[in-house]
């Protein structure tokens, strides 16, 4: 099995040539469900692409969507 190259291997190799690196960031693929109840209360659910729920697993995500919508109303 290959290991990567080091960031300072990388470095040496490109010592004198101009070059531009990004660092991959890997992700996941959500939809953002948003609702409003019958009582007025924003409900926000977040689905993989294969429909699995995943609310539970971003609670940050669901709090920024809360104080964006609470942001709307003002």
């Amino acid at each position: 099995m290959f290991e990567s190259p080091s960031f300072i291997q990388v470095l040496d190799r490109f010592k004198d040539i101009k070059f531009t690196a990004e660092y991959k960031y890997d992700g996941e693929r959500a939809q953002v469900h948003l609702w409003t109840t019958e009582k007025g209360k924003i409900e926000i659910r977040v689905y993989s692409r294969n429909s699995e729920d995943l609310t539970e697993k971003y609670p940050d995500v669901i709090d920024a969507i809360q104080e964006m919508m609470n942001m709307l109303d003002k």
